[in-house]
């Protein structure tokens, strides 16, 4: 069951709308890092939320949502995505900055994309 933190009537629709989203959290980006390595856009953004700092790790796409005490929340093969609450639009990673109000949410893989062999080529190790 999807628990809201605060009434964001856009992004609840959203959640509850796509059937299997989950939101995971609501806070505000107090960091926003990324390098180019490899051809590719590197880094994280951490997220002050109630209690607690949610952090993902992201190559070009979100990678990886885990909180600041070790907890991790979603990893590719799951859809990984920060929402802007003031507009409801996704962020994509190379516009995420410091200040940003945002919701994230996580759409589970379908099971046939979380199966090891699978996995191999889409999973975190493959990044």
């Amino acid at each position: 069951e999807v628990k809201f933190n605060h009434s964001i009537d856009t992004i609840q629709a959203v959640a509850r709308a796509g059937q299997r989203w989950v939101l995971i959290s609501d806070g505000k980006i107090i960091n926003a890092e990324r390098h180019a390595a490899g051809g590719f856009a590197r880094g994280h953004v951490s997220i002050k939320t109630a209690g607690r700092i949610l952090i993902i790790d992201f190559q070009n796409e979100n990678l990886l949502a885990r909180f600041d005490d070790g907890e991790i929340v979603a990893s590719v093969s799951d859809l990984i995505t920060l929402v802007e609450q003031d507009s409801a639009e996704p962020l994509a990673t190379e516009i995420i900055k410091y200040g940003y109000r945002v919701s994230g949410l996580v759409l589970p893989a379908p099971e046939r994309l979380t199966t090891p062999q699978a996995l191999r080529y889409i999973g975190l190790k493959a990044f």
